[in-house]
């Protein structure tokens, strides 16, 4: 059940919000992503807080490795 849950949680997250986590995931900064998805610092923090809830994370560290974790998994399952 656990497995499923994650992988139903990887595919709550909005197009917006997975283009964030894979910007992030690829090392990109907090000001490289805004100018490319050209949205205010306030507005990043808002989209990071909601994909933090989804990943059932806090920080932004453990999101990255959440998210990487995830989509390894949820890439094996497809398999």
């Amino acid at each position: 059940p656990t497995m499923t849950r994650h992988y139903q949680n990887l595919h709550r997250l909005s197009p917006r919000q997975t283009d964030i986590i894979n910007l992030f995931a690829d090392g990109k900064s907090t000001d490289e992503i805004c100018n490319a998805m050209n949205i205010t610092r306030s507005t990043l923090r808002s989209y990071l807080h909601n994909i933090y809830m989804i990943l059932e994370v806090k920080g932004r560290t453990a999101a990255i490795n959440e998210w990487n974790r995830r989509r390894k998994e949820a890439l094996n399952n497809a398999d």
